[in-house]
């Protein structure tokens, strides 16, 4: 009919016309979990530190790699941190520490509608509107002529594949965090510190949406 809600008579196992091949009226079992990747994350790491009585340094350096459990979802991050202290004196010091890192993102958008189309919500929305008897497994193949835009089953939605892959949703992110201090310690127990610090952020979002037609 080309609703996209589930509604209807109870699931009661029949074979029903589904592309080429019947398929039974039933749930297809664990299919919201089917729409969802498994996720992973790794965390790398390498540091070095050294000194004396009068410095010490240390630096590390982490890269961060996310894949989501919404396909095509990913974040990638990489970490450089620097601190140095100098004891010029028993009664003065000097630390600075400068930290940069470089965030790159691929989201999924949700809350509008996709591509101008003014009938439905995007990739999540549409994926919670599918009817249990719809297996996610096989609309991951939205070239098939059963599941793109002239095949699929639902006249008010878009195969949430298609806009997960097809439409970029990115944002790229540098960001420079710095500080240094002066310490001075007249007596013993008492200590002046003054300090500094500055903080430099730039983003930068991109979305790109792809071209389609009906015929």
């Amino acid at each position: 009919m080309g609703e996209n809600f589930a509604w209807g008579p109870e699931f009661d196992g029949q074979l029903i016309p589904w592309t080429t091949v019947p398929a039974e009226y039933s749930a297809v079992k664990n299919n919201v979990q089917n729409f969802f990747d498994i996720g992973n994350t790794a965390r790398n790491s390498f540091a070095i530190s050294g000194g004396t009585d009068k410095y010490s340094y240390y630096v590390s350096y982490t890269n961060f790699n996310n894949e989501g459990v919404v396909h095509n979802t990913k974040l990638n991050k990489h970490n450089l941190l620097l601190n140095v202290g100098s004891q010029f004196s028993p009664k003065l010091r000097s630390d600075f520490s400068m930290s940069y890192s470089k965030l790159k993102q691929r989201g999924a958008t949700e809350g509008g509608y996709p591509f101008g189309y003014s009938s439905g919500t995007p990739a999540l929305a549409f994926a919670t509107q599918t009817p249990s008897n719809i297996p996610f497994n096989e609309l991951r193949d939205y070239n098939s002529p059963y599941h793109d835009f002239k095949g699929f089953y639902g006249q008010y939605s878009i195969n949430p594949y298609y806009i997960l892959d097809k439409q970029d949703v990115s944002n790229t992110v540098d960001n420079v965090i710095s500080s240094v201090s002066l310490s001075y310690m007249p007596i013993k127990d008492l200590t002046f510190t003054g300090k500094v610090s500055t903080n430099f952020i730039t983003s930068n979002v991109t979305e790109k949406n792809p071209k389609f037609n009906y015929e």
